[in-house]
């Protein structure tokens, strides 16, 4: 729904009222805020075939047919959605924020979503979002909500009596919890649901606080385009100690000078949310840095461009990957299990997976090899310089890297006097 010219008008007016003043992509990038640990996972996959969305919440006001969607539109695809939690003293868990990422570009402006009914000519502040009555929310497309509201009528006239939580959804939020009880409470914090009789995804969550109002924002790239959806539940910001916010020694294990470099492990949050799995990846740093300080340094330009890289490697493989169906001897008709179609690049989560990944901060690459599913021998590997691909191919472009420890060079000429 394209909104009247004087509400335009005015929304151009009060735009930069309209903008979050907090950094919300911190709450998804950041070990720390204000003292609290942030964790960050995958919670389920959310279709938007048509780009128009809205936020509601899915027992009270999602049945609704003219809850009208967000006048401003996203890419259309199926995309992943996470949420960024914290551990209360109790034990629970507390959701801070959810967003909907429709590529690996960092957000670096946040602007609410609005439908184009606000009244916005009286706006002064503070912001307007999505209110939740039941304790949960969801993000869904235009599409998909017209699909759950046929869903509910159909449900509601074959039960006249049900309840619509209690008697379907609750059920379901607790099988959620017992396939993922670490990172959710007694009930269900999450579900990844289906619409049935469609292949509509509207994944559902807890909304922080329980009931209440909750701002939903726009995510925007240095370009100014729209690259992820924010749900924000709970205000960490306030007191925050900066020095508390970043410590790269929880990203990286010890690293150990070899013949290339320095070699340790590495945590990519980002990747490990793609991939759906906590993890860390053998490392080797291409520098010729003399202390592992230096080297944990270099670092931290691989921390920051994690998410750039993987997007630009992924998207580079949707690109090529219909050629390399051919290559391996398969056709978009076959649909062969190891190397099946892929419509979107999330869809490459299932297929492959890190081995290995060597950075070279002087000329800004970073290389990671992949196992996949349709080379088990060979595998895949992709290098990219900021977000450029240099090149891609099997995992022979990241050769695996040399384990014993540099000598010191006046150790060797001692050894070698010794044995003269």
């Amino acid at each position: 729904m394209i909104p009247n010219r004087e509400w335009i008008r005015q929304w151009v007016e009060k735009r930069p009222g309209l903008s979050s003043q907090v950094d919300l992509e911190r709450y998804f990038t950041q070990l720390r805020i204000a003292g609290n640990s942030i964790e960050v996972a995958r919670i389920g996959m959310c279709s938007v075939p048509s780009g128009e969305l809205l936020v509601r919440d899915p027992i009270r006001y999602l049945s609704n047919r003219e809850e009208l969607p967000y006048f401003v539109t996203s890419p259309v695809g199926i995309y992943p959605l996470e949420v960024a939690f914290t551990r209360t003293e109790d034990g629970d868990i507390l959701y801070l924020a959810v967003r909907l990422r429709f590529n690996y570009r960092p957000a670096v402006h946040f602007e609410q979503a609005l439908t184009g009914e606000e009244e916005i000519e009286s706006f002064d502040g503070g912001f307007y979002g999505f209110f939740s009555e039941s304790g949960l929310g969801c993000i869904c497309d235009e599409l998909s909500h017209q699909a759950f509201c046929a869903f509910v009528e159909k449900w509601r006239q074959e039960h006249p009596d049900g309840r619509l939580y209690s008697d379907y959804f609750g059920p379901l939020f607790e099988q959620s919890r017992i396939s993922s009880p670490e990172i959710q409470n007694e009930g269900g914090s999450f579900l990844n649901w289906t619409v049935p009789g469609t292949s509509y995804r509207i994944p559902m969550f807890q909304t922080g606080w329980g009931e209440g109002q909750y701002p939903v924002y726009w995510g925007q790239d240095e370009e100014g385009r729209v690259c992820q959806l924010v749900v924000w539940f709970v205000d960490l910001e306030e007191g925050e100690n900066p020095e508390e916010a970043f410590d790269i020694r929880t990203n990286l294990s010890v690293l150990e000078p070899v013949q290339e470099g320095w070699k340790g492990r590495v945590r990519l949050r980002d990747w490990e949310g793609f991939f759906e799995a906590e993890d860390s990846y053998p490392l080797l740093v291409c520098s010729d840095v003399k202390s592992e300080e230096e080297a944990e340094i270099a670092c931290e330009k691989l921390l920051t461009q994690q998410y750039a890289a993987l997007d630009v490697m992924m998207t580079a493989l949707l690109d090529r990957y219909p050629i390399m169906q051919l290559e391996y001897g398969h056709t978009m008709a076959d649909n062969a299990p190891e190397m099946p179609n892929v419509l979107d690049k999330n869809d490459f989560s299932a297929l492959l997976y890190p081995k290995r990944i060597v950075f070279n901060p002087n000329q800004n690459t970073i290389a990671a090899a992949f196992s996949c599913t349709w080379d088990t021998e060979n595998g895949f590997a992709a290098i990219v310089r900021g977000e450029t691909l240099v090149e891609m191919g099997n995992e022979t472009l990241v050769p695996e890297w040399q384990t014993e420890q540099k000598s010191e060079p006046d150790q060797e000429q001692e050894e070698s006097e010794l044995t003269e």
